[in-house]
């Protein structure tokens, strides 16, 4: 969807036609992938699982609103560019206390005056061992990616180089999206966080691409996975892992027993052919078993 440079974009969440998202900007719909040909909103803490929800658009145009527009669910596709970020599966909470926020000066970092600078990160670290701890840019991904990978830093906003030139007010944990990251509130209220702008290229920003890991169906109706088997068991809940076993129990116990069975009358009657050889031997031997002419 592309609109004009004053246009608002109005994402809409009708939950009993009374839920309304606040009115976004076309420069607040940025998406955190470089090269996206669209917009992207995330919408969380929503009262019930997404799929149980419909979602409605509409944008205004030279001043003037046009009509809500349904958000069609698109069918996933691997080999489609994902431009957004892993949502929160999860309630976030204390989005408005001000404890669990911080505000930065972003001028105060070392910034790359450089034309080549598509993005600036802004990456929280809860590392303490030592100030200069290394970040390896190629893992940089949101929180939940972040989390999931066992990560200690994450990106809590993407600023262009017009926002950081201009220097920008910016507080860590203001439960709000910048650039197409959930800027999630602090886990500590008493801890300042240790924080790092880190300068990104068009180039630089392929090889962190987000991506959604998961499964599904592709547009051609075929399953594809990009989940190894061991991430794929640990996403799993408890109850699935044990139907799975119980399952498995139903399934393999049953064929062990015909098996066991198969295998039992087998040998049972290659032993009773070698007793009625033997017999017939023996009885051939003492004359008793000698055909009469």
């Amino acid at each position: 969807m592309t609109t004009g440079e004053d246009d608002d974009i109005f994402p809409v969440v009708p939950v009993n036609f009374s839920k309304y998202s606040e009115e976004l900007s076309e420069q607040q719909l940025r998406c955190p992938k470089f090269g996206c040909t669209w917009m992207c909103a995330l919408l969380f803490n929503l009262p019930r699982k997404p799929r149980d929800l419909s979602f409605e658009i509409r944008a205004r145009v030279e001043g003037m609103w046009n009509k809500w527009a349904p958000v069609q669910r698109k069918p996933w596709n691997i080999l489609e560019r994902v431009c957004s970020i892993n949502p929160p599966p999860y309630i976030v909470h204390a989005v408005d206390e001000l404890d669990f926020q911080r505000e930065i000066d972003i001028d105060s970092s070392e910034t790359v005056n450089t034309r080549d600078v598509w993005r600036f990160l802004i990456v929280v670290d809860s590392r303490e061992t030592g100030r200069y701890s290394t970040i390896d840019i190629t893992k940089l991904s949101d929180k939940v990616t972040a989390d999931f990978d066992h990560l200690p830093y994450y990106i809590t906003g993407a600023l262009t180089p017009t926002e950081v030139k201009a220097g920008t007010p910016f507080r860590i944990g203001d439960g709000r999206v910048h650039g197409g990251y959930l800027n999630y509130p602090l886990a500590d209220r008493s801890t300042d966080p240790r924080w790092t702008l880190v300068p990104l290229s068009q180039a630089e920003n392929e090889l962190i691409e987000p991506r959604l890991r998961t499964c599904g169906f592709n547009e051609k109706g075929f399953f594809e996975c990009d989940l190894t088997m061991e991430e794929l068991l640990t996403r799993l809940p408890w109850w699935a892992k044990i139907s799975f076993l119980f399952l498995m129990v139903l399934i393999i116990a049953p064929a062990a027993f015909c098996l066991y069975c198969i295998l039992f009358k087998v040998r049972r009657v290659k032993t009773i052919k070698e007793e009625s050889n033997r017999m017939y031997y023996n009885e051939d031997a003492d004359g008793r078993g000698a055909p009469i002419i």
